[in-house]
């Protein structure tokens, strides 16, 4: 099992949210074996050797987890989870699509919110 740092898994989301890929992987019906393939080949480069299996492992880890913490948030509590705002960035947000269509857009990197503690 690999061990994933703050770094590498920041480096995920960052990438899922660039490849504008959330649809396909909120989706339960859509197969996503091939996004993410194309994660692996980005992240090889940089030094990550994960598999693509591995990469998919991770992100339903952190999809599951981000929805428990959100289920059992009370209103006007704050999550202490790390990668809590970094997941509701992508899980909330609307599309890039849906984005263009409202002159909305971001290009800033997600990052875990940790920072400010």
């Amino acid at each position: 099992r690999p061990l994933w740092s703050d770094e590498a898994t920041l480096k995920v989301l960052n990438l899922i949210r660039d490849l504008d890929v959330v649809h396909v992987l909120k989706s339960k019906r859509q197969r996503n074996q091939q996004t993410f393939m194309t994660i692996e080949e980005l992240l090889s480069p940089l030094g990550y050797d994960w598999s693509w299996q591995q990469i998919r492992c991770h992100w339903k880890n952190l999809k599951s987890r981000y929805n428990n913490e959100r289920r059992n948030l009370r209103p006007g509590q704050k999550s202490a989870w790390k990668y809590y705002n970094a997941m509701d960035a992508l899980l909330k947000q609307p599309t890039r699509a849906e984005d263009s269509a409202s002159g909305r857009g971001d290009d800033s990197d997600i990052s875990s919110g940790a920072e400010n503690s």
